[in-house]
């Protein structure tokens, strides 16, 4: 494993009560080509997380915080202790290519974006998410994507610069759903600088149908919490567009229901 001096990056996981899918997640950090700084695993399940259960590591740190505080507040408690020059968030049900923070590493000192957006590929298949492969004109047509749907933004794939993040308000818990795209979204607002990378690859789970409706109930609510944020900087267009996805989805649920 190779460690790097120049840059240092804080990773963080979050976890809550998934011991079976935290040792694969951190297993991928451990395996990485390229050694972060710091490994912050942050555990806000009932059940406490043992570190003598995890992989011996001398830079891995386990910090407890109140059960089910959501992963947002569990993702800005990590950054405001985390020391590394940028953070790399990582949910403890997805796992990274042993390459991932490498090619991050690359990308940071060849362009020091503030904000990193790696690609996704099914855990289970292995194919590349269909849309999430952020090809985008520029900034301005990332947001305007951003406003309306979620190209390929998850918790696993966002690498943020700290000082960039400070300047923030951190992941918002208002937003039950779509708070990795929120963050993003609101550091472009405050005009951080992003860039893409392709070799960054995580691989993201697709859990099971009961698992995917009940989630989808929540991004209903979700959806609306972000629409009424976010309205202001919409467009009619990106208005109607959020108003008529969040219907349909409403819909589908309601029809699964019957």
């Amino acid at each position: 494993m190779m460690v790097t001096n120049e840059i240092t990056i804080s990773v963080i996981i979050t976890t809550c009560d998934r011991p079976e899918y935290i040792q694969e997640s951190l297993k991928s950090v451990l395996d990485q080509e390229v050694a972060p700084f710091e490994i912050l695993i942050i555990d806000n399940g009932f059940i406490s997380l043992k570190k003598e259960n995890l992989p011996s590591c001398e830079y891995l740190h386990v910090l407890r915080t109140l059960p089910r505080i959501g992963v947002s507040q569990a993702r800005n408690i990590g950054a405001t202790i985390a020391s590394g020059d940028y953070i790399a968030f990582l949910d403890d049900d997805d796992s990274w290519d042993k390459g991932y923070l490498k090619h991050v590493y690359e990308l940071i000192i060849s362009s020091k974006p503030d904000i990193i957006v790696g690609c996704i590929e099914n855990m289970q298949t292995m194919i590349s998410l269909k849309g999430k492969d952020n090809l985008f004109k520029s900034k301005n047509d990332y947001i305007s994507t951003l406003l309306v749907r979620n190209p390929g933004t998850i918790g696993s794939n966002v690498v943020v610069k700290k000082s960039a993040l400070t300047e923030s308000s951190g992941y918002d818990p208002y937003l039950i759903t779509g708070e990795d795209k929120g963050l993003v979204l609101d550091l472009l607002l405050l005009d951080k600088s992003i860039a893409f990378s392709k070799k960054a690859i995580v691989y993201y789970r697709c859990h099971n149908a009961g698992e995917r409706l009940s989630s989808s109930r929540k991004l209903v609510v979700g959806r609306m919490r972000f629409f009424w944020k976010y309205k202001k900087e919409m467009k009619l267009k990106e208005k109607v567009l959020n108003l008529m996805l969040t219907l349909n989805l409403f819909l589908k649920i309601s029809s699964n229901d019957k």
